[in-house]
């Protein structure tokens, strides 16, 4: 028999793959904090590693650009690091227990959202993809790969990071390109570490019709938004997922 509660992740995984659609990354934020409770904080960890897999490819498949890959593959290799590192983590602790912070830094980057995303001397965001990679973006990717392993929100850090200089298109075109190498590594990452149930794999599948309308209309919305909006959006999806968390 059917668990009744699973049919809250239902409308729930709708809503997270068209904000992914919009943004290029989200569902986590999304579908963790319910999935967890219906299913266990480790399981929905692993969950949303496999619908992350499945929406980025869908995206990159269905847009076919690549952009400078000088930029952003090696900090999607070293977000890839980064995933593996989280998924041994998540072996020892369950994310469950640093559920606070979490929330605390989810609401932090929802409201430099809303406040427009702007950069420290208020440029306006580029429309141009960098030529190269620096440092700093190996670094904040490393970190965005451990945080996604753990909590299973690998958008979070490298979103907020990313959204401070690029315009929304070439924001979701970067992001999803990264996050398809490092969900590839968490699920991985989870099957060897004896994680990816039956029952995990089961809840993947059954998402996966909603996964694909949700990406589809969010990219629709995405050629029509401004870039106050599309801030906007991410940003009280964010605040509302804090909020949830702390209740």
């Amino acid at each position: 028999m059917i668990d009744p509660r699973l049919y809250l992740l239902v409308p729930v995984v709708f809503i997270a793959f068209v904000l992914k659609g919009l943004t290029g990354f989200g569902p986590g934020i999304v579908i963790v904090p319910v999935a967890a409770l219906v299913i266990g904080a480790r399981e929905a960890v692993v969950l949303i590693g496999i619908l992350d897999l499945a929406s980025n490819s869908v995206i990159v498949f269905r847009d076919r650009a690549t952009g400078k890959h000088r930029f952003w593959l090696p900090m999607a290799v070293a977000m890839v690091a980064g995933s593996g590192i989280g998924g041994i983590l998540l072996k020892v602790v369950p994310p469950a227990d640093f559920t606070i912070l979490l929330a605390v830094m989810i609401a932090v980057v929802g409201l430099w959202f809303l406040s427009g995303r702007r950069t420290a001397n208020r440029q306006a965001l580029r429309n141009e993809i960098p030529s190269r990679v620096g440092l700093r973006d190996l670094g904040v990717a490393l970190a965005a790969g451990i945080f996604g392993g753990f909590f299973g929100m690998a958008g979070l850090l490298i979103a907020w990071y990313l959204g401070s200089f690029l315009s929304k298109e070439m924001f979701r075109q970067v992001i999803v390109h990264i996050l398809l190498l490092s969900a590839i590594t968490r699920v991985i990452t989870y099957a060897a570490a004896g994680l990816l149930t039956l029952e995990v794999f089961w809840l993947s599948a059954a998402a996966f019709p909603l996964l694909l309308a949700g990406i589809y209309l969010g990219g629709g919305v995405l050629i029509r938004i401004s870039e106050s909006w599309f801030s906007r959006v991410i940003g009280v999806v964010l605040l509302a997922s804090s909020i949830r968390m702390f209740l």
